[in-house]
């Protein structure tokens, strides 16, 4: 998506292996430009956040990464909306009502929003995102992490399913010492009540840097995907969800792992 040069987001139709739309990025601010791309579930937007101060003629500044999405349908520059400022992670999937919905974490203005304003004070926390309303809704600040500063993590949403999104994140102490503020938390998001539910942790070692032939670190963190929505025996619905982790053991190899998120 990006380089030395300019960068470019292309739109790929996946059954019959042809582009099918894309935007050039003259003007990049640097290498943070185009640092996360995706795609709505209904395959309308087109989704990418980064520094695009020079591109578009903003102030947000640098360390503000900004989220765009562009809509297939009339794929212009001039035809974007800014679905959120100084943020981190995001993924986009769908509340129950099939709106196209942005799940995020990151700091945003609660005041002004409407304006894409980032004056006024800013919040940290979750936040969604829709796209269909263009209406941005506060779920969590930042007690679910013992308001020991901005949660860091990632961010999945399943591509088969609604209503849903797994936080797994890195920010906080071990559960030995804070049940909440995990070190390496798993957390389910109910994307239309706005709730949310601590799944566990997954005991990886991120205390700190990668060490020279060691998992601990930077490649602990567990990187939750919803991969499938699943039907259970007892009639119940949910979907699988997998991860990787060294579960501790600085130094030896990360394992994969796979679990199942029951709604009913």
């Amino acid at each position: 998506m990006h380089g030395g040069g300019d960068g470019a987001l292309v739109a790929l139709d996946l059954e019959t292996q042809t582009v099918v739309g894309g935007l050039r990025f003259a003007g990049k601010d640097g290498p943070g430009e185009n640092e996360i791309a995706s795609i709505s579930p209904n395959g309308r937007y087109l989704l990418t956040s980064g520094q695009y101060d020079d591109l578009y003629g903003t102030s947000f500044g640098s360390s503000k990464l900004q989220l765009y999405a562009y809509d297939l349908l009339d794929l212009r520059h001039s035809n974007r909306q800014l679905a959120y400022v100084h943020g981190g992670h995001f993924d986009v999937g769908e509340n129950d009502a099939g709106q196209q919905v942005i799940v995020a974490i990151g700091y945003n203005p609660l005041a002004g929003w409407a304006g894409r304003t980032t004056t006024g004070g800013e919040t940290a926390g979750i936040f969604a995102y829709n796209l269909d309303t263009q209406q941005m809704t506060h779920i969590t600040g930042t007690a679910l992490w013992d308001n020991r500063g901005m949660p860091a993590g990632h961010m999945s949403m399943p591509l088969d399913g609604r209503g849903v999104a797994v936080l797994s994140s890195y920010q906080g102490g071990h559960p030995d010492s804070n049940p909440i503020a995990q070190n390496n938390a798993i957390i389910a998001i109910d994307v239309d009540t706005n709730e949310v539910a601590w799944l566990g942790w997954d005991e990886g070692d991120n205390t700190g840097l990668e060490p020279a032939g060691g998992t601990s670190g930077y490649y602990a963190q567990p990187h939750v995907s919803l991969v499938q929505s699943a039907q259970y025996a007892d009639g119940s619905t949910g979907w699988k969800w997998a991860w990787g982790s060294d579960n501790r053991s600085t130094g030896s190899a990360a394992d994969f792992y796979v679990g199942e998120l029951i709604c009913n």
